[in-house]
């Protein structure tokens, strides 16, 4: 499990998935009655008289599939006592950047580079930078000056730690990767960030 697409210039082969949390619903409910959220009689939690409720900002121009995945997190989040409402956006970049209202967000983000995230999860806050994840997560920034100082495949094990990083702290999850499949009959061919690259094409033997 990593954010760095599989058709990245680097560090395709890290894996992040032992820094993911298993799936728990007992676990998850008994740490929202540790934290003080008490479920209703509808199944939704309070606390202090406030209920347990997070908008799910994504672009409403996505496919069905994604509208679909965000039904599925809704269902999933009123399991543990969640009201999770979702918020489809035409323009969810504005919502963001503006420092619109939100509590999660589904983020269709491309990615060649582990370094390209450091830019997305670091900086000051919208409006006045571009640090719209709002990440605080100092381990995240100490292992990316690490990561930062090191050249190629040397860096990969630094970028892994702060990925790991990242998932442990919740501050961001892969949830879905979008596949795709290519033939060549008589043909060799390279993909670039997942499309054909044409000067790559060469008639085969």
């Amino acid at each position: 499990m990593t954010l760095v697409s599989e058709f990245g210039a680097a560090c395709t082969a890290m894996d992040s998935s032992s820094a993911l949390y298993a799936y728990d619903v007992d676990a998850a409910g008994a740490a929202l009655d540790e934290a003080g959220w008490t479920a209703g009689a509808d199944g939704i939690r309070t606390k202090d008289g406030k209920p347990l409720k997070v908008l799910m900002l994504y672009p409403a121009n996505e496919s069905q599939g994604v509208t679909a995945a965000i039904e599925l997190m809704q269902v999933e989040l009123e399991k543990i006592g969640v009201d999770a409402v979702p918020s489809p956006s035409p323009s969810y970049t504005d919502v963001i950047f503006s420092g619109g209202d939100w509590d999660m967000v589904w983020a269709p983000i491309y990615t060649s580079l582990p370094s390209d995230w450091a830019g997305i999860l670091g900086g000051e806050f919208p409006p006045d930078g571009g640090n719209w994840t709002y990440n605080t997560n100092q381990e995240y920034f100490d292992l990316v000056s690490v990561a930062q100082g090191l050249s190629g495949t040397e860096s990969c094990p630094a970028w892994q730690d702060a990925q790991d990083s990242l998932f442990q702290n919740l501050e961001v999850l892969p949830f879905w990767s979008s596949t795709e499949t290519f033939y060549g009959d008589g043909a060799e061919f390279a993909l670039s960030k997942g499309v054909l690259s044409p000067t790559a094409l060469r008639v085969a033997e």
